[in-house]
């Protein structure tokens, strides 16, 4: 059996994780921009976790075609100054989460 070859770069994976939303954005088109007016109209002040973000989402429009473009819809609303982390983190509530700790964000 051949042993993986594993490669430890931080500049390597930061930039395939935004080749990675960058792929999943290009198939989250209408999906996407619902669930950023979702947050947009968050009041000012607002604090949670994606967790929180994704419930209302869902509630409000829908699942979207592959879950990583959860990952990729907070990340483009913190680049685009929506949202911004917080110190610190609070545990997920969902079973299929199983508690993890997820980063706090905060509506700008």
């Amino acid at each position: 059996m051949a042993k993986e070859q594993l490669s430890f770069d931080l500049g390597a994976g930061r930039a395939a994780k935004g080749e990675a939303f960058d792929k999943v954005r290009l198939r989250s088109g209408e999906w996407e921009a619902a669930a950023m007016g979702v947050i947009w109209r968050l009041p000012h002040g607002w604090e949670g976790i994606g967790e929180d973000i994704r419930r209302m989402v869902v509630r409000e429009v829908g699942s979207p075609h592959d879950p990583h473009a959860w990952g990729s819809l907070v990340s483009r609303a913190a680049r685009q100054g929506y949202l911004m982390q917080r110190e610190g983190t609070r545990a997920m509530r969902a079973v299929k989460s199983k508690a993890r700790q997820s980063l706090l964000w905060v509506r700008t």
